[in-house]
């Protein structure tokens, strides 16, 4: 299991850590929370707007959660990265996201956002599993 004395080194495994985490900054907690403003504002728009904003409006909350997606991948992936024996499963999570996330273009508009939707969840969980070993929160 990844402990925060793993996160210098390597494990195959993911796994909360007993350590207290570092606090987050407050411009990084701010723009977090920011960042949910495209995804409540666009699906707004997908649901109230007329068939051709509707359009636009999945298609565009569907680029952004793309975005995050990868976004979220991509922080494993440097996490690892850090390591002088960097975790594999750390690192094939750092480029899943980005790949489900690709495939969630390729189908119909709302099968791809009921993908990134799952996604984003699943992001979620494996970032409360993993962070933890990182002193993250």
């Amino acid at each position: 299991m990844l402990s925060s004395s793993d996160a210098e080194s390597s494990d195959d495994s993911f796994s909360n850590s007993s350590s207290s985490a570092a606090p987050l900054p407050p411009l990084a907690q701010w723009l977090g929370y920011a960042g949910l403003i495209p995804f409540i504002a666009l699906a707004a728009i997908a649901v109230r707007a007329n068939p051709a904003e509707q359009s636009l409006a999945t298609f565009a909350l569907r680029a952004y959660a793309v975005t995050i997606v990868s976004f979220l991948g991509a922080i494993h992936w440097g996490l690892a990265m850090r390591q002088v024996h960097p975790n594999k499963l750390l690192l094939w999570w750092g480029v899943a996201p980005s790949l489900v996330a690709w495939m969630s273009m390729l189908v119909e508009p709302m099968a791809g956002c009921f993908m990134l939707a799952a996604t984003l969840w699943l992001c979620f969980l494996v970032d409360r599993r993993v962070y933890p070993a990182f002193r993250l929160q």
